[in-house]
């Protein structure tokens, strides 16, 4: 499970800095929102620790769309507890 947890954070490092990302963030009628199931999708594990990591992703591409893509406190904290 962790690496389908890397993949999805590899991917969204790649378009976080997207303007439609920033714009849109992960509506339904844009490409992101598929991306954001399939994390959602994951949260179907009974395994604690990959849930935690899992929410934390979730977390994670909500802040970048606060942020508009931009690296904050909790963006740089989360991808440490990822990467960990």
């Amino acid at each position: 499970m962790k690496e389908k947890i890397l993949e999805h954070l590899k991917e969204l490092l790649k378009f976080k800095d997207e303007d439609n990302f920033k714009k849109y963030g992960f509506s339904q009628s844009w490409n992101y929102y598929p991306w954001l199931k399939k994390v959602e999708d994951l949260k179907k594990t009974d395994d604690q620790a990959d849930l935690y990591r899992i929410n934390i992703l979730h977390s994670l591409s909500l802040k970048y769309i606060i942020s508009k893509g931009r690296e904050t406190k909790d963006t740089v904290e989360f991808k440490k507890i990822l990467n960990g």
